[in-house]
């Protein structure tokens, strides 16, 4: 997605583990027990849980505690899935509607979605997309606004980028950058076209704008490396993991603008199993202009034993 104002917070690096406390089931238990006791106690009933730890009342409060444990949990759950940055499948539905902006499909007859996920944008792009929605209601010609429409003018953009050139001279232009979903990232005429068509209408483009929507161009690049492990390990499994890995890592950098930086790289190397990672390539970041993507073209992994 985009790097304006929207997207200055990246949803995906917020951790759930801190917003709420741990649930523990001893917290509860003993929670219970102690509340029992003092219930008890003002009744002037003495009972000494210490002493009376094969009594009934004890697997009772602990049963209790189970319970409360589970609920406290489907309780995080539905709290989670009202937030844009956890909610997920139905749920972010509901959010997507509350902002006009509903999932689209891949397809051209898609079945429910609650039947076939597979048929509907994914989780992540539309996130996305809902996160831009207020800028897309702003008035016409916004940052913002430009990249929500291009995102929403055809489910096979993957990205979009806006830049305004020659600002503060006679003739600025405000140029967009497509990516596409479908091969290998380039546009199609015909998506470029679309997304064109969509940005020109007089409700969304201010109309002392000149615009000019570009495809994106991919800057190849081949990640190889020799992996040292310690004997034992399968070398085939550690290569075939680290294979996906570097796949998987390429796939979040393919942006626009956004470069791959060699530290991702090397941190995708470091799959479970491997000692160190030795003869990188490429050695630096894969720098990219604000038109360009990073496009992984191969990979070539060698694993080696280390002796001793």
């Amino acid at each position: 997605m985009s790097r304006f104002s929207a997207s200055t917070l990246d949803l995906s690096r917020i951790d759930k583990s801190t917003l709420f406390a741990p649930l523990s089931f001893e917290t509860f238990r003993q929670e219970r027990i102690d509340d029992l006791k003092a219930r008890l106690e003002a009744a002037g009933m003495e009972w000494d849980t210490f002493s009376l730890e094969d009594d009934s009342n004890i697997p009772l409060q602990e049963a209790g505690a189970t319970r409360e444990m589970f609920v406290s949990q489907q309780i995080r759950d539905v709290a989670y899935n009202l937030t844009l940055a956890f909610a997920k499948g139905a749920w972010l539905d509901r959010l997507g509607d509350q902002h006009g902006t509903a999932r689209m499909p891949l397809v051209v007859d898609p079945r429910p979605f609650v039947d076939a996920p597979e048929d509907w944008e994914s989780d992540d792009r539309y996130r996305g997309r809902i996160q831009l929605a207020p800028e897309g209601f702003a008035s016409s010609g916004t940052p913002g606004g430009y990249l929500y429409h291009a995102m929403a003018a055809s489910i096979d953009v993957r990205d979009a980028a806006v830049v305004v050139l020659n600002k503060g001279k006679n003739d600025p232009i405000v140029e967009m950058t497509i990516l596409s979903r479908v091969g290998e990232g380039e546009p199609s005429a015909e998506l470029t076209r679309t997304v064109r068509s969509r940005l020109m209408r007089d409700d969304i483009k201010l109309l002392t704008d000149a615009l000019r929507v570009r495809p994106a161009r991919p800057v190849p690049y081949v990640v190889k490396a020799t992996l040292l492990i310690p004997p034992g390990p399968d070398s085939s499994v550690i290569k075939a993991n680290a294979t996906a890995s570097v796949r998987a890592m390429a796939d979040r950098y393919r942006r626009i603008g956004g470069g791959v930086p060699h530290s991702a790289i090397v941190a995708s190397l470091h799959v479970t199993g491997v000692d160190s990672a030795v003869q990188i390539a490429p050695a630096s970041s894969v720098e990219t202009l604000r038109f360009q993507y990073g496009l992984l073209t191969g990979v070539d992994i060698a694993v080696e034993v280390m002796s001793g």
